[in-house]
């Protein structure tokens, strides 16, 4: 089975759980959503799925008006964000898993580093907004020179399949966490998934891997490009709500959507590298940041039945076809940046 198809069954999962009332019951707060009201579980979830970084009323137009067949209601934005609150960010973790847990049993064959499967395991702190919930919740910190100014801070855990390009867990957590022990998550659920054995995991300096071998650290470098992913194309950071509970659904949700596209980005890479003759100047790869975009337009169009599953063969193709030049032996000099302050949870919100 290709990644194209693998891509189209996570996404058909995904929507059979969501429409699933038996197993979304553990996922709701006690005593929501159990009556009729304007709002209902599904179309929240599917909100979540389609807001993008502009603001709550712009979301709530663009999905009234792009996603028909799901009859979202007028409501406020106070109401909807009241209205998240009472699912429990779980759902979520719940579908990143499955897309996890999916990949691993019906991909044929995974990529080998001389006959092993590398892995990378890796943090990052993660900026948050200030609230009572996310202080409760992650922790308050101050800062220097001003002891009375306080902020809060999430970091973030992942094991990345280097060669296969997939975020086999991830985790977020107070940012005073320790790294060695969500690792030690990280490498229990490798164990309990089968794939521990005949896999090489690679750490940075911080979990004291100073002596390994020179050749598997450059493969560390594809994780650090996984968060550049997932801060920049994602803007994992910019959160659309400001609790504890908003930011948990968010980091999942983003995990997932990230798996997603590298689905479909290196299925197209493939095909490009098939394809490619050996009289072209240059070599090409799919434009991950335009499958980001494609990825994140549809899967609500699909979990709500605009689209069929087929468009996703469609964003195939037109991958292959949207490529970028690959520029090897580019070198940038790094430097010296004088540290900068907080820049997330600005008011200022995207158009778009």
């Amino acid at each position: 089975m290709n990644r194209t198809n693998i891509c189209k069954n996570i996404v058909q999962s995904i929507k059979d759980y969501i429409t699933d009332q038996v197993k979304l019951e553990p996922h709701r707060v006690e005593k929501h959503f159990v009556r009729r009201r304007k709002l209902s579980l599904l179309q929240v979830i599917i909100y979540l799925f389609f807001s993008s970084k502009a603001s709550m009323f712009q979301n709530l137009s663009q999905i009234r008006e792009e996603l028909g067949t799901l009859s979202f209601p007028d409501v406020s934005k106070q109401a909807l964000s009241k209205a998240r609150q009472f699912i429990n960010p779980s759902l979520f973790k719940e579908l990143y898993y499955l897309s996890v847990d999916l990949f691993y049993s019906q991909i044929p064959s995974r990529k080998l580093w001389q006959g092993y499967h590398l892995f990378a395991v890796d943090g990052s702190r993660i900026e948050l907004p200030n609230s009572k919930s996310t202080f409760d919740f992650f922790g308050e910190m101050s800062s220097y020179p001003d002891p009375n100014r306080r902020y809060t801070m999430g970091l973030a855990s992942i094991i990345y399949d280097v060669l296969d390009d997939y975020i086999l867990h991830a985790s977020i957590h107070e940012f005073l966490s320790s790294e060695r022990a969500a690792a030690l998550e990280h490498l229990k659920v490798l164990e309990d998934m089968g794939l521990y054995n005949n896999s090489i995991i690679i750490f940075d300096r911080g979990y004291y891997s100073e002596d390994m071998f020179r050749e598997l650290k450059f493969y560390r470098w594809p994780v650090e490009l996984k968060y550049k992913e997932l801060k920049s194309r994602f803007a994992m950071e910019e959160f659309s709500g400001a609790t504890a509970v908003s930011i948990q659904q968010e980091f999942y949700i983003n995990m997932l959507l990230s798996n997603l596209a590298s689905l479909i980005k290196n299925e197209a890479d493939e095909e490009i590298q098939i394809s490619a003759k050996s009289t072209n100047k240059f070599r090409y790869q799919a434009n991950r940041a335009f499958i980001i975009g494609r990825i994140k337009s549809i899967v609500p169009k699909i979990l709500c039945g605009l689209f069929e599953l087929s468009i996703i063969e469609q964003l195939y193709t037109d991958a292959v076809r949207c490529r970028s030049q690959l520029l090897p032996g580019r070198s940038f000099p790094r430097k010296k940046l004088k540290s900068k302050g907080r820049s997330h949870f600005r008011n200022k919100k995207a158009s778009f």
